[in-house]
């Protein structure tokens, strides 16, 4: 028996402890960051919240997650670990697409001194959205939370507080397109 069969037939036998999760978490996860980063991924922090996100992902919704007992071969856990990381990692790059797309659509920036670089008014941005929508614009684009960590913040799934930023970042869009650039 190798050590991936010996970590999950742990894990079957003792689904309740927690070395034998840390033993299954320090086994897998650089598997998983490799995944990550040859999928595209090279942000350090996204790395980290995607590799939480694989396991997070793995005990809500894998098909074990009900009755830990029944947990497969080392290698059927492995296809779905990676699988699960390959799917993570196609989704952030469809995101990266799709903001690169939105940001192609901005007008361009032109600054109100030659030589200076423009740059966007975020508070006149903020003034403009709804006090839910303002905390959560702060939260992301100011202080740089990850999408997993805001989810985190409002006690809601990561799905959803990936829809509420969706919608933000089209009242954002509007706007920009109203006044896009402040005259320093």
């Amino acid at each position: 028996m190798n050590e991936e069969e010996r970590i999950v037939a742990r894990l079957r036998e003792q689904p309740r402890d927690e070395r034998a999760w840390a033993d299954f978490y320090a086994h897998y996860r650089r598997q998983i960051i490799a995944i990550l980063f040859f999928r595209g991924t090279r942000n350090v922090m996204d790395l980290d919240d995607f590799t939480a996100e694989v396991f997070f992902r793995f005990l809500i919704q894998s098909p074990w997650h009900d009755d830990w007992g029944s947990l497969s071969s080392g290698s059927e856990v492995r296809r779905y670990l990676l699988g699960s990381a390959s799917s993570i990692a196609s989704h952030a790059w469809q995101r990266v697409q799709r903001r690169t797309e939105i940001e192609k659509q901005l007008p361009p920036l032109e600054s109100a001194h030659p030589g200076e670089a423009p740059f966007l008014d975020f508070a006149y941005v903020l003034k403009h959205l709804a006090a839910p929508d303002k905390e959560l614009a702060i939260l992301y684009y100011q202080n740089g939370m990850s999408l997993p960590k805001v989810a985190e913040h409002y006690h809601t799934t990561y799905a959803y507080a990936g829809v509420r930023l969706h919608r933000i970042r089209r009242k954002i869009l509007a706007i920009i397109r109203e006044k896009p650039i402040s005259k320093a």
